[in-house]
Parts: structure tokens; sequence; C-alpha cells
């Protein structure tokens, strides 16, 4: 009994040494009592209270005229006894404050208060204990507090990295360039591999291959000395943990410095970022590449295409829009995973034929989009030539027949979803062709657009001004020449442009649904004409109409018969 009894007063005296090490000031505040005794304190440091005293009135008192003015009224909020205590309820195990406290200097210097219940001993009393600490050097480290927000509540020695460890998750390292020493907190040999032995970091993480091989560039680059004294370092490296799994960490490394400006001290932490790293991969990953084939998705190219126009104004380059062509019969009699596989092997083919100074993505089903460079000495033809033969030899049993559009960038102001568009009407003209695979989009190609653009902005006013005539063909008895029936035909009195006839008009209203509107504004037409001729007292005759084949997708349809 008497050895165990020693032991543990050993036990207490190291545990009061390591304390007053750590601590400045330690005060007993007995709740029940509202009394307070100073435990101990530094001598010749902090203005302190009377050794004991009634606990109410020596906290107004220190916050009076032993805490700076501006931080008096968060002291005494602090001490707030109720909030105190709904803290701790709450799961937490202390309180902890940073003040401004007065020292014998008559300077006020930064200290952390650390309230938390002391363990009872089977009295009655609540009793709390209140630990000051010095913390001046920490407010030195602005860069720390945003990195590591627990680290701004901690202590900076092993007592405070062990708080920092278990309540954050931050593992803590630090390296005293005056004397050498480094400390490393324990669980770093738990978690991960290498010896941490007293060696600098960066050589027990490059030595002991504990970094990622991809990583060995970063580490040196970021942990040199004269990075590291620029005053501050971060970097994400993958560290290989004791399962022998590599996961992402960053490492923030801080530095104080002497009066003389010389470097006092580097104070390091790490996290395991492995989860949130991994999962911001994976959303940047689908935000930015096409699932399917592991290449860019449309937004991505147009990023990555326009931004190559800009930076290199002296480089040509030319936009393609190319599939293939009956890509739905291909999904339809070979089945999807087919028609997945050909746009995999397309994918290929374009990687395999794309340089430094190229872009390409997929934008939908089969039409890739490419933005290739070229110079008089590399044809671009070839290269296209080139990427058109390797997909055309897809397969064996059936033959798979690619196409492109080309644009020619000529103003680089123009947004890629306009070239991508323009290299898809040079492609319209050759599509289901089997002797052309290719086509430019030139200035017919231009003028036929800004035609078309025009008869677009004029189609609706044209139809509310009665501009589109509505013209009989007449159908004739063979053997006696008598009118036996008429065919409606439209014709566009335009009031500029002369008549208009149906080749100008119709294939584009058919494209932009505009035919529907037209369609029934004939049938109107055709109904007024057979009715004047009722009213007149004239013989109808059976007139024809044409509907076009867009009206079979109308779902009205049936309703304007």
């Amino acid at each position: 009994m008497a050895e165990e009894k020693m032991n543990k007063n050993i036990e207490k005296n190291i545990y009061d040494v390591a304390l007053r090490n750590i601590y400045d000031e330690l005060y007993e505040l007995n709740v029940t009592r509202n009394r307070y005794r100073i435990i101990y304190h530094v001598e010749n440091k902090y203005v302190t209270p009377p050794e004991e005293g009634i606990l109410s009135e020596a906290v107004a008192d220190v916050a009076e005229h032993m805490i700076h003015p501006e931080d008096s009224k968060r002291f005494l909020e602090f001490f707030d006894l109720d909030k105190v205590y709904a803290t701790l309820e709450s799961g937490k195990g202390s309180v902890i404050g940073e003040f401004r406290k007065l020292w014998v200097d008559g300077d006020f210097h930064w200290a952390s208060l650390t309230v938390f219940p002391a363990v009872s001993g089977g009295g009655e009393d609540e009793i709390l204990l209140c630990f000051i600490m010095d913390i001046g050097y920490k407010k030195q480290l602005e860069d720390i507090e945003k990195e590591n927000e627990s680290l701004q509540k901690k202590q900076m020695d092993d007592e405070r990295y062990r708080l920092v460890i278990e309540q954050t998750n931050t593992l803590v390292f630090e390296w005293i360039i005056g004397t050498s020493q480094r400390y490393y907190a324990p669980k770093f040999s738990e978690i991960f591999m290498g010896s941490y032995d007293g060696r600098d970091i960066k050589e027990i993480w490059l030595d002991d291959e504990v970094v990622h091989p991809k990583d060995i560039d970063v580490l040196k680059q970021k942990m040199s000395m004269e990075a590291i004294s620029n005053g501050q370092v971060e970097m994400e490296i993958r560290l290989c943990n004791k399962e022998g799994r590599y996961i992402w960490c960053k490492v923030v490394f801080n530095v104080l410095y002497n009066e003389d400006g010389s470097i006092k001290r580097v104070v390091g932490t790490l996290n395991n970022i492995d989860e949130s790293k991994r999962v911001h991969e994976t959303l940047k990953y689908r935000a930015e590449f096409d699932l399917l084939t592991g290449i860019y998705n449309i937004n991505t190219f147009y990023a990555q295409a326009e931004r190559l126009v800009r930076e290199h104004p002296c480089q040509k380059f030319a936009v393609v829009r190319l599939d293939v062509n009956r890509f739905k019969f291909i999904n339809d009699l070979y089945g999807r995973e087919e028609g997945n596989r050909l746009l995999r092997f397309m994918a290929t083919v374009i990687s395999a034929n794309m340089g430094t100074m190229d872009a390409f993505g997929r934008m939908n089903s089969d039409v890739f989009c490419l933005c290739m460079s070229y110079a008089s000495g590399d044809p671009l033809l070839v290269r296209i030539k080139k990427i058109l033969k390797e997909i055309n030899q897809f397969s064996e049993s059936y033959q798979v027949m690619p196409s492109c559009g080309i644009c020619i960038v000529k103003d680089r102001d123009t947004q890629m979803s306009i070239l991508c568009d323009w290299a898809n009407l040079a492609q319209k003209t050759i599509k289901g062709s089997l002797i052309k695979q290719w086509a430019f989009y030139d200035k017919k190609l231009r003028a036929k657009q800004l035609d078309e653009r025009r008869i677009e902005n004029e189609m609706d006013e044209a139809l509310n001004k009665r501009q589109f005539k509505v013209y009989l063909q007449p159908k004739h008895n063979v053997q006696n020449g008598s009118v036996i029936g008429a065919e409606a035909l439209v014709r566009w009195d335009h009031p500029e442009r002369g008549f208009l006839t149906p080749d100008r008009f119709i294939p584009l209203f058919e494209r932009n649904g505009f035919i529907i509107k037209l369609d029934e504004y004939v049938w109107e037409e055709t109904c007024r004409i057979i009715k004047s001729w009722l009213d007149r007292g004239m013989v109808a005759v059976p007139v024809s109409v044409n509907v076009s084949r867009v009206q079979v997708y109308n779902p009205n349809f049936y309703k304007s018969c």
C-alpha cells in the first residue's frame, strides 16, 4: 500500500510539474460557496487578485482592472455561470476564451482561459478549474487561425497537441530552428507509414516512401527552405497509411520569427481530406467529362476550345463537327451496348489524333466536336481523313460511315457553339452521301444562313399582313378540257423582294415548326375561296391542299381539320 501511495504521489507531482510548465495560473472556483483561490501562478508576470476571496467580486474586479477595456464585457459574459454550465452540459468538455490580461510590466498581453469541471472527490460543492496560459505568440499566426480554426483555441505545447488530435483530428508537428528539435504528434506513427524518429518530416516522407510518387515534386518544391521562409506553405499530397493505401492530406506550414526577422520555429498541421477530396474530384469529373467516353463534355469543350483560340492568336484553327451516318440504326440492330462501344472507339481514335494545341469533346449521342490547330505544312484534311478512315474500320460485320462539317475560325470573337452550328450546316450538305465525307462551311452557306435568319424574323409579320397568297393550279379533264378540280399552292408576296417561291421558305418552316401555322392559313384561305364561288352561284370543284409531314407530330392536328 505504501508503495502504491508513493507511486500515486510521484505521478501527481509529475502531473503538477507538467501543468506548471504549460499554464501560467490555475484557479479553483467554488461555485457553490461563491469562493475562489489561486492554486498557483507564475511570479512577476500577471497582475492577479488576492490569493482567495469571493468569486463574483473577484470576477468583477479582474474585468475592471486586469482585463483590457475592449475585452472587459466579453470577460464578464465568459464567466456567466449559467452559460458555462449550459456549454458543458451540451457535451463540450471545457469552455475556452481569449482575452488581453494585464502584466506586471503595465502592458496587456493575450491569454487563454480554459474552464472545466474538477473531478468530484465525493464533496457536494461544485468546483470549476480555470487554467490561464500566455498565448501572445499565437496572435502572430493569423494564417494558422484561418486554416485551423480549432488551433486558435488550443495551446502550442505537447498538451495542446494532444487535445487538438482528440478533438479535431488534426495532426501537429513542429521544428524549433535554434535547437533543431522536432516534435510529431504520436498518431503520425499510428496512422502513416514511416519512422518518425526526429528526422525532418520531408526526409521521412521521401526516404521512407510515404509520399505518393506523383506528389514527390510537389513535396520537394513546397517544403524547400526557400518556400517555407515566405511565411506559410499549403499543399495537398497523398501519403501512405498503415493499411498501404494512399490518402489525400492537406499540410500547412506556418513560420514564427525572431525579433531580428530570422526563423524561430516552424509549426505544421496535417488534416485528412481524402473523403472530401475524392468527392470533389468525382463531382468535378462529372461536371467536366462525358461519363461514357471519358473525354470532355460539350460545355468543357467549348471552354477549352475558346481558351485555345484566345491564347494563341497567331495559330490557325478549324472547328469540326463529326458523327456517324445512321447511328440509330446501329443501336436498334446491334443493341445499345454495341453503340456505346462504337462511341468509346470514336473517342479513342479522336484522342489519339489530337495534339496539345487541340481540344475535343462529345456533344451528344454520336456527335463529337473538335477544335483542330493547323498550318500550311500540316494540312488539315490529312488529319481529318485519317480520323474518318480509322473510325470507318471499327467493324467487319457492318459498315460505319462517319462524316463531318468543317468551319475555319476566322473571327476569334465568335462563340464556339456558333462555330459548331456552322460546321453542322456544312455537314448537312453531305449527310447520307456515300461518296463525300466532309464539307466546309463557306460564303454560300453563310449567305443562305443569313437569308433564313431574315425570313424567320419576318415570317410572323408576313402571316399577320396576309403576304402569303394562295393560288389554284387547275386540274383538267383530259377528254374535254373542263376544269374538274384544283390544287392550292402558296407564294410569298414580299413587299421588298417580290414573289418568293416555296423552295425559299417551306424547308425552313418545316424545320422551325412555322409550317403548322402556314398550313392552317392556306386551308382557311382555300375555304374562303370556295365559299366565294358558292356565294356567287358558281359551281365549286374539289380543291386539294398540302399537309406537311410535320402535322403528323402536331397533337392538335385533328382539331384544325
